[in-house]
């Protein structure tokens, strides 16, 4: 299971395994909520965590399929209807008086620190750490180099222009345009959105092989035991 997790951080697992993991991961994180909640004096209900965070769809971000059907995910995923349940504690908390919410906010704020200093949450503190490390290693290799400039040049030829110099940019940068659409342009945005993607998925596969690879290899010496110790909850 480390491996599972350890790829899903670095974006290299597929889409059904990252969301099997992330709602493991919320559904610890609202668990220890609802503890503390019922021990501040609140009937809290620990939520499933589907009413928490919204899921991808079961597929590699990184796969062509993927690219085809929602390009990079902005024009073309509705995110509130993937939200599958509501969260039980909203009625809950509507029914209460003004001065009762007051409290179960501030208890609702105590909790989410503590949850947030627990040993799963310094955890992953690390693991981010590790994972910025590892990224940055992998980014800084010759042959990741000599990839994403081809990548790069792959597009251009293709007649597509944009000033993002890796993939991970590029998607970046569609997701400010997105932001400020207005609603006439979200057609002909789709339509480019779609293309771009399509595209540069073609042009990646070497680029895709490389940071796999020499992302395996650093995750190889990373500690095992931190990753798994996360997943597990311990």
């Amino acid at each position: 299971m480390f491996t599972g997790y350890a790829e899903m951080l670095v974006s290299v697992s597929d889409g059904k395994q990252a969301n099997e993991l992330r709602r493991n991961l919320a559904q610890q994180r609202e668990n220890a909520r609802a503890v503390c909640m019922r021990s501040e004096g609140f009937d809290y209900v620990a939520a499933p965590a589907e009413s928490i965070l919204v899921l991808g769809p079961d597929l590699n971000a990184s796969s062509r399929e993927f690219a085809e059907q929602y390009g990079f995910g902005f024009s073309t995923l509705d995110i509130d209807s993937q939200r599958a349940q509501r969260n039980p504690n909203d009625s809950m908390y509507t029914s209460l008086g003004s001065t009762e919410q007051q409290s179960w906010d501030q208890a609702l704020k105590r909790c989410d620190a503590e949850v947030r200093a627990s040993d799963v949450e310094v955890r992953l503190a690390q693991i981010a750490k590790t994972i910025h490390e590892i990224g940055a290693a992998v980014q800084s290799d010759p042959d990741y180099v000599d990839a994403v400039r081809a990548w790069r040049d792959c597009l251009v030829s293709k007649g597509f222009s944009f000033d993002a110099r890796t993939p991970q940019e590029l998607v970046v940068e569609f997701g400010q345009r997105y932001q400020s659409l207005d609603n006439s342009a979200r057609d002909s945005f789709k339509r480019e959105e779609l293309e771009t993607a399509v595209a540069s998925w073609e042009c990646r596969q070497q680029l895709d092989s490389v940071t796999n690879r020499l992302t395996r290899q650093r995750l190889s010496e990373a500690d095992r035991s931190l990753f798994q110790a996360v997943y597990d909850g311990k």
